[in-house]
């Protein structure tokens, strides 16, 4: 399954990055029990997939919107229903693991019941047609909506400058402007509690990070990637935690103010791409991270699922009820580390098993196939 954010060319740079981003997602999920380092993470590790998008994204695309639609739809959200799908079959197989729980009014458990066959069905076209789910294992592939919401508006903005035969610094005003505007709208939308189908009421929101990704690809040899700007960066995010500022894009909320909202999430994208400087120059760290950045889309995908592992295993050394399981998303706080590094490692574990075993039975297919011949 192709990542959706692959680039044709690879640079591992920017795979250091996004390695980065999912592996503070995975934190930010694991239960870390420091407040502190959970709020300031929220304040740029999904912004993250927002900025590198926009830095990878080519003026080739802008000629042809809809192809660039259909090119987004085949690489974000059908890869994103075939888990969604895939989830949805495994329902029952879930309740009976205890992945899933029937108990009702315990903490962190939200209870399930066992779907019929045309409950499975309607789950499934319900996904499909509005791509709206309530599939616990998937919760954290919400983003991706908004995300495709944002990069085919940004098309299309690209695509307008176009037909107004906009170039240099003309083309590039334009696009600031309507990215400042639907920033805008989008900002006005979040901090009124007002959620739009397919979050694109974040899709507005994050138009500015978006372009800004754009721009510094333009003007990247020009960017100035230094430590005192970094220290400054942390210093802007400790900051802002200590007056409380509290950001969540899942829950729709920037704190009181969308400048200081985009503020403290550059502040937050500089530190990451100053960290990936850092990485970069580290041979077998950079690798990691690296790697983590490729699969980065199968991890958003999987890493709850994998968190039942470490789930199952507190469960049985620690003698507790077996519905505890189910706990979402992680049943021992104290065991975060294990949540880290199984989010990271089982999601990578089950693609590259999957794809060994895709391969031989495609071999073992076409063997068949040229003996009959």
């Amino acid at each position: 399954m192709r990542d959706f954010m692959s680039v044709t060319h690879r640079d591992r740079y920017w795979d250091i990055v996004k390695g980065l981003g999912i592996m503070t997602v995975v934190l930010g999920h694991s239960g870390l029990p420091n407040p502190m380092i959970l709020f300031i993470i929220n304040y740029f590790h999904l912004a993250i997939f927002f900025f590198v998008p926009g830095f990878l994204y080519s003026d080739k695309h802008s000629t042809d919107p809809l192809a660039y639609t259909g090119r987004k739809l085949k690489d974000i959200w059908w890869p994103t229903m075939k888990y969604v799908i895939v989830f949805i079959l495994l329902h029952n197989v879930f309740l009976k693991l205890n992945i899933y729980s029937t108990v009702i009014d315990q903490p962190m458990i939200y209870a399930k019941q066992a779907y019929s066959g045309n409950e499975h069905l309607t789950k499934i076209f319900e996904a499909l047609l509005n791509s709206m789910y309530s599939v616990e294992m998937a919760g954290a592939m919400w983003f991706i909506f908004p995300l495709l919401v944002t990069m085919v508006t940004f098309c299309v903005i690209r695509y307008t400058s176009q037909l107004l035969l906009l170039t240099g610094i003309k083309k590039e005003i334009y696009s600031l402007i309507f990215a400042a505007v639907l920033g805008g709208i989008g900002a006005y939308l979040t901090l009124n509690s007002l959620k739009l189908a397919w979050r694109a009421d974040i899709a507005f929101l994050v138009m500015p990070i978006v372009y800004v990704g754009f721009l510094a690809k333009l003007y990247w040899n020009k960017v100035p990637l230094k430590w005192y700007l970094a220290i400054i960066s942390v210093v802007i995010l400790y900051v802002s935690y200590r007056r409380g500022l509290e950001i969540s894009y899942a829950a729709g909320i920037i704190g009181n103010s969308s400048l200081l909202y985009y503020f403290v999430t550059f502040a937050g994208i500089y530190l990451v791409l100053y960290a990936a400087k850092l990485i970069n120059n580290v041979k077998y760290l950079s690798k990691m991270f690296a790697y983590l950045g490729e699969k980065s889309f199968h991890i958003m995908a999987l890493h709850f699922l994998a968190f039942k592992v470490i789930n199952y295993i507190d469960v049985k050394l620690n003698h507790k009820e077996t519905y505890m399981i189910a706990q979402f998303p992680s049943s021992n706080w104290d065991w975060w580390y294990l949540y880290l590094v199984a989010g990271l490692v089982i999601p990578i574990v089950g693609v590259y098993t999957y794809g060994k075993l895709e391969e031989r039975i495609k071999l073992f297919y076409m063997k068949f196939a040229n003996t009959k011949l």
